[in-house]
């Protein structure tokens, strides 16, 4: 398995570091070397009569399979173990190389994969400020980045049949995540219903990410800033909420509910 963004793999960020050899498995985990030892010596391991275990559990080699050929592989595998020293009083760990501590956290993950991609536009600045729950936040994350499974989505991987990628509340278009958020109807309304609070004369841009980047610009201060940014996840939130109520429940909402739900949920 691959996790690869413009060359960034998320297991090249990973390293093994050995205690008593009971966690790691031998073959499939790169605790010693480059990489893991079915790569590094791979007809070793397709003879190896325990492919499946952890470092405690290997110790003996017995090479009746090997041709005579191949013994260097051999010496070369027990070389590189002959410096491994277990220790029995210590667990295996796991270390996260992009944290000085070791240990894994989403900023770091997240930071490396702004750096990675040339595909995100959007301000990462504005995003997992801790300001809302972290679902709230993710959701807001997988808009801007259009990961979203919407039902435009599921049609275009075949999860659903085209006929059955239109937007719940109106059949005018396939369900995408601008048109869910921005470009329906509905959604449209709700927008303007909060910028006619400023006396805003606001044009939707085509993509949340691009929305956020401008939605920025337009508070000043700190408290300002918490209770607009607030907003925004909250109105993105309750439009997915409503999404999900009409698809799953067949309940819709109004627009003046919706809009007075998402003042309850900005103010608590």
């Amino acid at each position: 398995m691959a996790f690869n963004i413009n060359g960034f793999n998320i297991f090249d960020n990973i390293l093994f570091v050995l205690g008593n050899g009971e966690k790691i498995y031998f073959w499939h985990d790169k605790w010693i070397g480059e990489a893991p030892l079915k790569f590094s010596f791979p007809r070793l391991f397709s003879i190896s009569s325990n492919q499946e275990a952890v470092v405690s559990e290997m110790g003996l080699w017995q090479n009746d399979s090997l041709f005579t050929w191949e013994n260097g592989s051999l010496d070369q595998l027990l070389a590189l173990l002959n410096s491994v020293n277990l220790c029995r009083s210590r667990k295996d760990k796991l270390v996260w190389k992009l944290a000085t501590n070791g240990t894994f956290s989403v900023h770091s993950l997240y930071s490396c994969l702004i750096n990675a991609s040339t595909q995100v536009s959007f301000c990462s600045s504005s995003l997992w400020q801790g300001l809302l729950p972290p679902k709230v936040e993710l959701l807001v994350w997988l808009a801007c980045r259009d990961r979203l499974c919407c039902r435009g989505r599921l049609s275009s991987i075949n999860i659903i049949s085209p006929s059955q990628s239109g937007f719940p509340l109106c059949s005018d278009a396939s369900e995408s995540v601008s048109y869910l958020f921005l470009h329906c109807y509905h959604s449209w309304r709700l927008w303007n219903w909060f910028f006619s609070w400023w006396d805003l004369k606001f044009c939707l841009p085509k993509t949340v990410d691009a929305l956020l980047n401008q939605w920025n610009s337009l508070y000043y201060g700190n408290f300002q800033r918490k209770f607009w940014l607030n907003l925004f996840y909250a109105i993105v939130w309750s439009l997915w909420l409503s999404r999900n109520d009409m698809v799953f429940n067949n309940k819709e909402t109004d627009t003046i509910s919706l809009c007075s739900l998402i003042l309850v949920r900005v103010a608590t």
